[in-house]
């Protein structure tokens, strides 16, 4: 199966950059052309879990924090 995809498709570590690299740049798109704050993205996707920074987005990483502080509570 393995070597099924890695023909198809290439290597793994490539196709999962690629998503990655797509994902960053329709997070940029909400917040720049959409005027979405980095939160409100962060705080709807698990974004943090697969390696975004909320920082780059020019959000605040103690803003994500204290919601996520705030949702436990």
């Amino acid at each position: 199966m393995m070597r099924q995809f890695r023909e198809t498709h290439g290597n793994l570590e490539s196709v999962i950059e690629r998503w990655k690299e797509c994902i960053s740049e329709c997070i940029s798109i909400l917040c720049n052309q959409y005027n979405i704050p980095p939160l409100e993205i962060f705080k709807a996707f698990p974004l943090r879990k697969w390696g975004f920074d909320i920082e780059e987005y020019g959000g605040c990483e103690e803003d994500l924090l204290q919601n996520n502080e705030d949702q436990q509570e």
